[in-house]
């Protein structure tokens, strides 16, 4: 009977590999189908809500607020979370300080009274506090966000380099010390040089980098080589196998992230597509006034057609269903660019990409009246 022990533990580790690598594959499929429901739900539902103010523009500003208050903010958290159960496990030690989210409330609340001075529509009352805020809290984590994703990619260009200094023969400790003088990306080197000036004071290779590395790709690299260590220095093949593990922990992370990036081009260009379309169709309140100016439209005033039901809402009203129909887009591209950086990231902190999509929702805004006169312009004179 018998068997080599390290054979079978080679065959568990395959196993386990291809496992995570599926499971990151259905993970990528499942976030793409949310991301489909929601193009459907933040896109083409407030042009179709919009469309429908023509003819009933106060039964549209009921729906339109509910959608905006309610619907979406609803469905978009529970999609978050929903996302969030599904994605594979992170333990990366990242999370704001309460004065940061306080300190972001606080600075985007300060935009507000000055946009209330100038009587700024709806669309910019939520979007300019929202980009402003976003943009603030994501300085203020960039610096651990930076240092996890550069921890996360270098992590394995190191343990190569400690794999370089075991097979001259030394124990894994020493190795990483020897590493200390080594060229890597700031952050990352940061946190090595301290877990190294803790490995001079004495302490165990986990023990020294357990309380400092935030990325949880690099405490686990620190357990394996601690354990290595612990062992009696283990095998250069033992820790190829290791390097090989990061390795394809980190292509099946960037096989599901390369599918799912897509729907981040789609979150930004989903406010300007909405007001363009928007725009198109503005003109409709101004219908009224061409068709009684025309022939046809003065047989079928005097034939007892009175007002025309194109022409039963004016262009104001008709624009503040726009207006309304953009803080829609803006809420939805919120809580959209939210779900697309936990599944990309697998955290929600690179909320610039929420501060952009808010601006380009705010720049849209001022595109549907001109779109709007240029479609005019074609009714009439076309």
């Amino acid at each position: 009977m018998g068997g080599s022990l390290v054979s079978t533990l080679e065959d568990r580790a395959t196993e386990f590999l291809k496992a995570l690598e599926e499971r990151y594959d259905r993970f990528a499929t499942l976030v793409a189908a949310v991301m489909e429901a929601c193009i459907i739900l933040l896109l083409l539902l407030p042009m179709g809500l919009v469309l429908t103010a023509v003819t009933s523009p106060g039964q549209s500003g009921a729906i339109i607020a509910a959608m905006t208050l309610g619907v979406i903010p609803s469905t978009g958290l529970m999609m978050y979370f929903f996302v969030r159960s599904k994605s594979p496990r992170h333990l990366d030690d990242i999370k704001p300080r309460p004065m940061d989210i306080a300190l972001s409330i606080a600075i985007a609340s300060a935009a507000i009274p000055p946009l209330l001075l100038i009587g700024a529509p709806m669309t910019l009352l939520f979007t300019v506090p929202t980009a402003i805020g976003s943009l603030s809290f994501w300085l203020r984590m960039r610096g651990l966000v930076r240092e996890l994703k550069e921890c996360d990619t270098e992590a394995r260009r190191w343990l190569k380099d400690v794999t370089k200094y075991r097979r001259l023969g030394n124990p894994p400790s020493t190795a990483i010390m020897k590493t200390a003088n080594h060229r890597y990306r700031r952050s990352f080197k940061k946190v090595l040089d301290h877990i190294i000036s803790r490995m001079s004071m004495g302490l165990t290779i986990w023990e020294a980098g357990a309380g400092v590395a935030r990325s949880w790709l690099l405490r686990m690299s620190l357990y394996l080589l601690h354990a290595i260590n612990l062992s009696g220095g283990g095998s250069p093949f033992l820790m190829d196998k290791l390097v090989e593990l990061l390795r394809s922990y980190n292509l099946a992370r960037e096989k599901a992230a390369g599918r799912i990036s897509p729907f981040k081009y789609l979150a930004i260009a989903m406010p300007l597509i909405t007001a363009i379309t928007i725009g198109m169709v503005l003109p409709i309140a101004n219908l009224g006034g061409i068709f009684q100016t025309s022939e046809v439209g003065g047989a079928l005033a005097g034939a007892g057609g009175g007002n025309l039901p194109l022409a039963s809402v004016t262009p104001e009203e008709m624009l503040a269903m726009a207006d309304a129909g953009m803080v829609m887009i803006a809420v939805g591209g919120l809580f959209y660019m939210m779900i697309v950086n936990r599944a990309v990231d697998g955290h929600p902190y690179n909320t610039w990409r929420i501060a952009l999509v808010m601006a380009v929702t705010a720049a849209s805004y001022y595109l549907m009246v001109p779109v709007g006169n240029i479609m005019l312009s074609m009714f009439k004179y076309g």
